[in-house]
């Protein structure tokens, strides 16, 4: 473990067998569940790279950004909105993708919200409007 300034460095060692990730929708079946670094910034976005050499960049607002061994990202808005982008372009043209499916769910006591994406992060809403986001 690295501290520099506002992010957090995580190095970790493989011990044995890669493996899949259960469930899902097909989006994330395949992806080594072992993460080989990761880093942890200021504000809640962390980044990881796995073993495969897959990155994947998890926003604190749901959004995940995505980078296969190609070269590929796909980005997922936290409205499920999702698109693709080839290489490290910024300008790169961008392809929309099928949005994915959101279900809501709202506690009748608290009027707490909860809406969980097809991808299974769950993003939850307090009536304060302070938000909590579980990444997979």
């Amino acid at each position: 473990v690295h501290c520099t300034g506002r992010r957090i460095e995580m190095e970790f060692a493989r011990s044995g067998p890669l493996k899949k990730m259960p469930g899902g929708d097909g989006m994330w079946s395949g992806i080594a569940a072992e993460e080989s670094r990761r880093v942890v910034f200021g504000k809640g976005t962390v980044a990881r790279a796995l073993a495969d050499g897959t990155l994947e960049i998890l926003y604190a607002n749901g959004a995940v950004s995505r980078r296969d061994t190609s070269g590929c990202w796909t980005i997922t808005r936290s409205n499920g909105e999702r698109v693709s982008r080839s290489g490290d372009d910024p300008a790169a043209a961008v392809t929309p993708l099928p949005s994915l499916s959101i279900a809501t769910s709202t506690d009748v006591e608290t009027n707490t919200i909860v809406r969980t994406r097809e991808d299974l992060v769950m993003i939850v809403e307090q009536p304060s409007g302070e938000q909590t986001v579980i990444h997979p």
